[in-house]
């Protein structure tokens, strides 16, 4: 993979539809649509497509992105990426394609959804819960796709992304690698240091006394022994959303565990690693390039 540039791309999309490509001819078990986006951009080359499919029964919404100048016998790696925050906040955005725009522009096609609940995607999130088959229904998006290579995939989350990636490996995902920013890797400590997140926890996972085992089952803290891809976890020293104790407390674990893991602490970074985005995304086509080769 090349290395890029990676500044946020600004860009502006219609909500129009220009055109529908369906599905696989065979294969459209998974995929109900596919719609390109009229978007310009500075990432020539990229195709961005709204998409929806299948997740427990469910119509979820997601994206796809690709280099548009795809032969028919091109197999491309897939990067599924998993996005942060929760219900409204957080959800992909047109600045979130620009940024994804980079990776399809190095020769991935993209893969990322909404979850259940958000951008018009049916049923209710649960943080972690059952909203983690829309994540591993992805793969079978990735399967349906006639350029898609889906045994050379790997898997990025970002915040919350990076407790869905943990889930994820959890239920033994057909990933190459994995790479994790500001994840959180520990419900219950999130809970606890961070007063403004409460209402939205007790209202989708439940309070921690009460439901602390749904807590324990998004908390990869507690089953470290589960956790047997190769996995990158970068955090920021300030991070005042997830708190860098937790994800020091995962990476000792691992070690103990002797798991396939790196871990990097950035000083005085923060969330989402904003003083150090380009060495940080480095990282990541490093750690990805190795794995998938």
């Amino acid at each position: 993979m090349k290395k890029i540039s990676l500044i946020i791309l600004i860009f502006t999309i219609s909500i129009n539809i220009i055109a529908c490509s369906p599905a696989s001819s065979d294969k459209q078990k998974s995929i109900k649509s596919i719609d390109l986006l009229n978007i310009q951009n500075k990432a020539n080359g990229v195709e961005i497509n709204r998409l929806e499919y299948d997740s427990d029964g469910l119509n979820v919404v997601g994206f796809i992105l690709k280099p548009e100048e795809v032969t028919a016998d091109t197999k491309l790696p897939v990067l599924i990426f998993n996005r942060g925050g929760n219900q409204n906040d957080g959800m992909i955005t047109t600045e979130t394609l620009g940024y994804l725009s980079n990776w399809a522009s190095q020769g991935y096609v993209v893969l990322a959804s909404q979850y259940r609940g958000n951008g018009g995607s049916e049923g209710k999130e649960e943080f972690g819960g059952s909203d983690v088959n829309d994540v591993l229904n992805l793969m079978n998006v990735a399967k349906e796709l006639d350029y898609a290579d889906e045994d050379h995939t790997v898997m990025l989350g970002l915040s919350r992304g990076g407790l869905m990636s943990y889930l994820g490996m959890k239920n033994n995902m057909n990933v190459k690698a994995v790479a994790v920013i500001g994840g959180i890797s520990d419900l219950s400590n999130f809970y606890h240091s961070r007063k403004d997140v409460r209402p939205m926890l007790e209202d989708l996972v439940g309070n921690p006394v009460d439901n602390s085992d749904a807590y324990a089952e998004r908390s990869a803290v507690n089953w470290v022994n589960e956790l047997d891809l190769p996995l990158l976890i970068l955090h920021g020293e300030k991070d005042q959303r997830v708190p860098v104790t937790q994800v020091r407390e995962l990476a000792k674990e691992l070690k103990e565990e002797n798991k396939t893991y790196k871990y990097i602490e950035y000083p005085g970074g923060d969330h989402t690693l904003s003083t150090h985005f380009e060495e940080a995304h480095e990282e990541i086509f490093k750690w990805f390039d190795q794995h998938l080769k």
